[in-house]
């Protein structure tokens, strides 16, 4: 539905946005992943309109949107800081888009406490914005951007200034919410915990570029760029050797750079159960453990070799301990 095309955007000899392209279906949820200064925002403002463009295009359904203005081109727009008017209560910030649009009072007052019932704030009406609680205010401003009904939402790192709780609280009720109003929507984030929990297709990005896109689960399992490994947090990337060598002895894959999945290991109660997978079992100390509700996360040091690897497990394992792993070659994927 909203194409995106070989956008470039540069600021002087700074090229922020290094020929992005990617596309966003009817009612897709696309999460754009990457640290600051990475140009999402940058990207997100073009798509809207708010920033001029060096090359490329951004179409929907066909229709290049250059020469509309941003009012006109059916993408409505929410940010970190929720930007609500002090002085106006919320129905009032609601009804706001509507109000301009020309739209008439009795609709615009229907249409309101609609969007608040739907973000779950029925009968917030005539409520002060200075009362409101920040997960209440992001909810009013969510509410804002989608009473005039766009065909696309851009969210720019949205729920960035929230706490944890009130941040994990948000993501699960979002993409509810989206889904409801049936519109498509492109989302800014760092945090990747957030992106996974929100994104139907994830756009991860670095140094202005689209380095890896997918659905997520197949990001996560393949990130296939090193650089993307370590953003999204793995940390078991080692150095393969021609016969598969590794600091702890061999593992049947290809030469190279590889990362083994956090998912990789299972603990053995005898070692000679990996005796006819020769080159999949280590010795290791377990040097940290977390319990993690379901699973227990471990951090382990391989007996030889001395290498620090992380791995989720099912079974309760203790500082200092001693154990046998199997690691599963079909979970190591190679990284350029």
């Amino acid at each position: 539905m909203l194409s995106i095309e070989g956008l470039s955007v540069s600021f002087g000899d700074h090229l922020a946005v290094d020929d992005v392209s990617f596309d966003v279906a009817d009612n897709e949820i696309v999460v754009l992943l990457g640290p600051s200064g990475c140009g999402k925002s940058t990207l997100l403002r073009a798509i809207a309109g708010l920033q001029p463009l060096d090359s490329g295009r951004v179409s929907r359904d066909g229709e290049d949107l250059a020469p509309l203005a941003p009012d006109e081109r059916g993408i409505g727009m929410m940010f970190q800081d929720h930007a609500l008017f002090p002085h106006r209560d919320v129905g009032q910030n609601v009804e706001f888009g509507l109000r301009m649009a020309g739209v008439a009072s009795a609709v615009r007052s229907t249409r309101v406490a609609e969007m608040l019932e739907l973000v779950g704030l029925s009968g917030f009406e005539r409520r002060t914005v200075g009362t409101l609680s920040g997960g209440e205010a992001q909810r009013v401003a969510l509410a804002r951007a989608l009473a005039p009904e766009p065909r696309v939402l851009l969210l720019d790192e949205p729920l960035g200034s929230l706490d944890r709780e009130l941040r994990d609280r948000l993501v699960e009720d979002l993409p509810g919410v989206l889904r409801e109003v049936g519109i498509s929507a492109i989302h800014v984030t760092h945090d990747h915990d957030e992106a996974f929990a929100v994104a139907e297709k994830l756009v991860v990005m670095g140094e202005g570029r689209v380095v890896r896109s997918g659905l997520p689960t197949d990001v996560w399992s393949d990130p296939r760029h090193e650089a993307v490994a370590n953003f999204l947090g793995h940390r078991n990337i080692v150095e393969i050797g021609p016969r598969g060598e590794v600091p702890w002895g061999t593992l049947p894959s290809e030469p190279g750079r590889a990362v083994i999945l956090p998912d990789a290991a299972t603990v053995l109660a005898d070692p000679g159960d990996s005796a006819d997978r020769p080159g999949r079992g280590v010795e290791v100390r377990v040097v940290g453990s977390r319990f993690r509700g379901a699973s227990w996360e471990v951090d382990v040091d391989t007996e030889p070799g001395g290498a620090h690897l992380h791995f989720v497990v099912p079974t309760e394992l203790l500082i200092g301990q001693r154990v046998f792993l199997n690691i599963d070659p079909s979970r190591v994927r190679a990284v350029s």
